[in-house]
């Protein structure tokens, strides 16, 4: 399994406790992929997301989005392609 962790510097300044929740959220989603590559972004300030995380396999790929309260605040459920380019959605 790879991490990316990309940092745009928008937890630099948030007080201990929710940066703390938010890195927890870091933490669960890499514990639980056991293959594939997880993509970390701290977004830039003053964007209502702040965190997403990707992870990616061969042959699927989740998207999460949350706020500085920890707030999961967008779920893109694990999407498979097909080779006929065809996308079906998993909830």
């Amino acid at each position: 399994m790879e991490v990316v962790m990309l940092d745009d510097h928008g937890l630099d300044d948030v007080p201990a406790d929710p940066r703390d929740q938010l890195l927890d959220r870091v933490l669960d989603t890499i514990a639980a992929a056991d293959s594939g590559t997880v993509t970390i972004r701290i977004l830039p300030p003053r964007r209502e997301a702040l965190l997403t995380i990707v992870h990616r396999t061969t042959d699927t790929l989740s998207r999460f989005e949350f706020r500085l309260d920890g707030e999961l605040t967008r779920r893109d459920s694990p999407i498979r392609a097909t080779p006929h380019t065809k996308v079906i959605w998993h909830d």
